[in-house]
Protein backbone atom coordinates (compact mmCIF):
# COMPACT_ATOMS: atom_id res chain seq x y z
CA UNK A 1 0.00 0.00 0.00
CA UNK A 2 1.01 3.63 0.30
CA UNK A 3 2.74 3.19 3.66
CA UNK A 4 5.54 0.99 2.30
CA UNK A 5 7.87 3.97 1.79
CA UNK A 6 7.15 5.18 5.31
CA UNK A 7 7.83 1.75 6.77
CA UNK A 8 11.14 1.55 4.89
CA UNK A 9 12.19 5.02 6.06
CA UNK A 10 11.19 4.24 9.65
CA UNK A 11 13.13 0.97 9.48
CA UNK A 12 16.25 2.80 8.27
CA UNK A 13 15.95 5.32 11.11
CA UNK A 14 15.46 2.46 13.57
CA UNK A 15 18.55 0.69 12.25
CA UNK A 16 20.60 3.89 12.56
CA UNK A 17 19.43 4.41 16.15
CA UNK A 18 20.24 0.86 17.19
CA UNK A 19 23.69 0.97 15.58
CA UNK A 20 24.42 4.35 17.17
CA UNK A 21 23.33 3.20 20.64
CA UNK A 22 25.49 0.06 20.40
CA UNK A 23 28.44 2.07 19.04
CA UNK A 24 28.35 4.65 21.85
CA UNK A 25 27.85 1.90 24.43
CA UNK A 26 30.94 0.06 23.22
CA UNK A 27 33.14 3.15 22.87
CA UNK A 28 32.07 5.29 25.82
CA UNK A 29 30.40 2.76 28.06
CA UNK A 30 27.34 5.03 28.18
CA UNK A 31 23.89 4.64 26.71
CA UNK A 32 22.65 7.39 24.41
CA UNK A 33 19.15 7.63 25.90
CA UNK A 34 17.72 10.02 23.33
CA UNK A 35 18.51 7.67 20.45
CA UNK A 36 17.29 4.69 22.44
CA UNK A 37 13.98 6.49 23.04
CA UNK A 38 13.79 7.37 19.33
CA UNK A 39 14.39 3.71 18.44
CA UNK A 40 11.53 2.63 20.71
CA UNK A 41 9.25 5.23 19.14
CA UNK A 42 10.19 4.02 15.65
CA UNK A 43 9.26 0.45 16.61
CA UNK A 44 5.78 1.61 17.60
CA UNK A 45 5.42 3.74 14.46
CA UNK A 46 6.31 0.74 12.29
CA UNK A 47 3.81 -1.45 14.16
CA UNK A 48 1.05 1.13 13.72
CA UNK A 49 1.80 1.48 10.01
CA UNK A 50 1.71 -2.29 9.48
CA UNK A 51 -1.58 -2.67 11.34
CA UNK A 52 -2.99 0.29 9.40
CA UNK A 53 -2.07 -1.45 6.14
CA UNK A 54 -3.85 -4.61 7.30
CA UNK A 55 -7.00 -2.66 8.20
CA UNK A 56 -6.97 -0.86 4.85
CA UNK A 57 -6.68 -4.18 3.02
CA UNK A 58 -9.64 -5.59 4.97
CA UNK A 59 -11.79 -2.54 4.22
CA UNK A 60 -10.89 -2.55 0.52
CA UNK A 61 -11.66 -6.24 0.07
CA UNK A 62 -15.13 -5.99 1.68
Amino acid sequence: MKNKKGIVIASIILLYCVISVIYTLLLDGKINWSLLFLAICMIYIIEVAISNNKLLKKKLTK
